[in-house]
């Protein structure tokens, strides 16, 4: 006899929407993605026209009907975008965004970056397919925003129980987006 009450798991093979995986034991993987935000004050940065024009291009890609920069910003147009190109029966969150200012970074522009998350609702997660998901979602979104060249193609996590999101989070966590700087 193993301790005072054993317990018995059963296990079986998802079998699609009648077999979801309770979310605490949902496997995930994240990375981050980092999108280029517009000057606010182009007519500084731009000493000739055909620079500004590029600017001019950049920002009408942002503020798109489809994608107002305050949704992009707020990751609702973010999460949208990505959750359409996944399949169904994988979650996408996205737990923390922040806007890393240029005197910060070095970077030209402010950017923006979030933290994106593919769980398995009905599937157990494997870090190929979530890779598969990350190059996807890059290529989705450089149709709508510019993306920091330099952050693209990065490797996923390794796939983690989603009950401990919150304290990786934590870990790796940097100052929120607030209300007041979008």
């Amino acid at each position: 006899k193993i301790g005072a009450e054993p317990k018995m798991f059963l296990y079986s093979k998802p079998d699609g929407p009648g077999s979801a995986i309770e979310r605490q034991y949902q496997q995930c993987c994240r990375h981050e993605l980092h999108i280029l935000l517009p000057e606010s004050e182009q007519d500084d940065l731009c000493e000739d026209q055909s620079d500004k024009n590029e600017i001019v291009r950049e920002v009408s890609k942002i503020n798109s009907p489809a994608y107002p920069l305050n949704d992009i910003l707020s990751g609702d147009a973010v999460q949208c975008i990505i959750q359409n190109i996944v399949p169904s029966g994988i979650r996408v969150e996205i737990p923390m965004k922040t806007i890393l200012k240029k005197k910060d970074t070095g970077y030209e522009t402010d950017m923006a970056v979030f933290v994106i998350v593919y769980c398995g609702e009905y599937y157990p997660m494997r870090r190929d397919e979530a890779d598969n998901y990350r190059h996807l979602a890059e290529s989705e979104m450089e149709k709508h925003i510019p993306l920091r060249e330099n952050r693209k193609g990065r490797l996923v996590s390794k796939p983690f129980p989603y009950k401990l999101l919150d304290s990786i989070m934590e870990d790796n966590a940097v100052p929120p987006i607030s209300a007041g700087s979008i």
